[in-house]
Protein backbone atom coordinates (compact mmCIF):
# COMPACT_ATOMS: atom_id res chain seq x y z
CA UNK A 1 0.00 0.00 0.00
CA UNK A 2 0.99 3.43 -0.70
CA UNK A 3 2.50 5.73 1.82
CA UNK A 4 -0.55 8.44 0.64
CA UNK A 5 -3.23 5.96 0.52
CA UNK A 6 -1.88 4.95 4.16
CA UNK A 7 -1.87 7.80 5.75
CA UNK A 8 -4.98 9.49 4.26
CA UNK A 9 -7.08 6.54 5.25
CA UNK A 10 -5.28 6.86 8.75
CA UNK A 11 -6.54 10.23 9.07
CA UNK A 12 -9.90 9.92 7.43
CA UNK A 13 -11.04 6.28 9.71
CA UNK A 14 -9.14 6.53 12.59
CA UNK A 15 -8.83 10.22 13.82
CA UNK A 16 -7.90 13.50 12.54
CA UNK A 17 -4.11 14.16 12.31
CA UNK A 18 -3.12 10.40 12.68
CA UNK A 19 -2.35 10.01 9.13
CA UNK A 20 0.18 13.36 9.77
CA UNK A 21 2.01 11.32 12.52
CA UNK A 22 2.32 8.49 10.43
CA UNK A 23 4.21 10.30 8.06
CA UNK A 24 6.46 12.21 10.77
CA UNK A 25 4.95 15.21 10.53
CA UNK A 26 4.68 15.02 14.64
CA UNK A 27 3.70 19.22 14.96
CA UNK A 28 1.35 19.26 11.94
CA UNK A 29 -1.04 15.66 13.16
CA UNK A 30 -0.91 17.25 17.33
CA UNK A 31 -2.11 20.36 16.27
CA UNK A 32 -4.73 18.99 14.30
CA UNK A 33 -5.90 16.89 17.17
CA UNK A 34 -5.59 19.29 19.38
CA UNK A 35 -8.41 21.64 17.23
CA UNK A 36 -10.64 18.17 16.79
CA UNK A 37 -10.54 17.39 20.69
CA UNK A 38 -10.99 21.12 21.47
CA UNK A 39 -13.81 21.53 19.47
CA UNK A 40 -15.01 17.78 21.17
CA UNK A 41 -14.65 19.06 24.49
CA UNK A 42 -16.87 22.25 23.99
CA UNK A 43 -19.55 19.94 22.77
CA UNK A 44 -19.56 17.74 25.29
CA UNK A 45 -19.05 20.53 27.83
CA UNK A 46 -22.21 21.77 26.26
CA UNK A 47 -24.16 19.33 26.41
CA UNK A 48 -23.30 17.91 30.54
CA UNK A 49 -23.63 21.60 31.43
CA UNK A 50 -27.47 21.57 29.83
CA UNK A 51 -28.20 17.83 30.95
CA UNK A 52 -27.71 18.84 34.89
CA UNK A 53 -29.92 21.77 34.34
CA UNK A 54 -32.88 19.74 33.24
CA UNK A 55 -31.94 17.67 35.63
CA UNK A 56 -31.75 20.12 38.19
CA UNK A 57 -35.27 21.94 36.89
CA UNK A 58 -36.56 18.26 37.30
CA UNK A 59 -35.38 17.93 40.73
CA UNK A 60 -36.88 20.92 41.64
CA UNK A 61 -40.48 20.19 40.10
CA UNK A 62 -42.77 18.55 42.41
CA UNK A 63 -45.19 15.61 40.94
CA UNK A 64 -44.33 13.04 38.36
CA UNK A 65 -41.52 12.37 36.64
CA UNK A 66 -41.98 11.09 33.40
CA UNK A 67 -40.64 11.21 29.47
CA UNK A 68 -42.91 14.18 28.69
CA UNK A 69 -41.60 16.05 31.41
CA UNK A 70 -38.04 15.38 30.55
CA UNK A 71 -38.48 15.94 26.93
CA UNK A 72 -40.10 19.36 27.88
CA UNK A 73 -37.25 20.70 30.46
CA UNK A 74 -34.85 18.95 27.96
CA UNK A 75 -36.36 21.52 24.86
CA UNK A 76 -36.36 24.16 26.81
CA UNK A 77 -32.77 23.97 27.73
CA UNK A 78 -31.69 24.43 24.54
CA UNK A 79 -30.70 27.60 23.36
CA UNK A 80 -30.27 29.35 20.11
CA UNK A 81 -26.58 30.19 21.20
CA UNK A 82 -25.22 27.26 22.55
CA UNK A 83 -27.14 25.70 19.41
CA UNK A 84 -24.97 27.72 17.26
CA UNK A 85 -22.09 26.97 19.02
CA UNK A 86 -22.44 23.44 18.85
CA UNK A 87 -23.54 23.37 15.23
CA UNK A 88 -19.85 25.81 14.95
CA UNK A 89 -17.98 22.77 16.52
CA UNK A 90 -19.71 20.00 14.60
CA UNK A 91 -19.02 22.33 10.64
CA UNK A 92 -15.42 22.70 12.11
CA UNK A 93 -14.89 18.79 13.47
CA UNK A 94 -16.12 17.83 9.58
CA UNK A 95 -13.89 20.32 7.81
CA UNK A 96 -10.57 19.50 10.42
CA UNK A 97 -11.66 15.92 8.91
CA UNK A 98 -11.41 16.53 5.75
CA UNK A 99 -8.35 18.79 5.51
CA UNK A 100 -6.68 15.98 7.63
CA UNK A 101 -7.45 13.21 5.00
CA UNK A 102 -6.77 15.47 2.11
CA UNK A 103 -3.44 17.05 3.64
CA UNK A 104 -2.15 13.38 4.65
CA UNK A 105 -2.80 12.69 1.27
CA UNK A 106 -1.20 15.37 -0.40
CA UNK A 107 2.30 14.79 2.49
CA UNK A 108 2.52 11.52 1.34
CA UNK A 109 2.25 11.99 -2.24
CA UNK A 110 4.95 14.16 -1.11
CA UNK A 111 6.91 11.82 0.35
CA UNK A 112 6.64 9.37 -2.09
CA UNK A 113 7.95 11.47 -4.52
CA UNK A 114 11.12 12.42 -2.79
CA UNK A 115 11.84 8.38 -2.23
CA UNK A 116 11.50 8.03 -5.78
CA UNK A 117 14.32 10.47 -6.17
Amino acid sequence: MKISTKAALLSALAFPGVGQIHLGLYGRGIAIMTFTFGAIGIIVGIATLKALAVLERIQNQSGAINLETISQEASRAVTSQSSAIISFCFVFIIAGWIFSTVDACIMGKRQEERNRQ
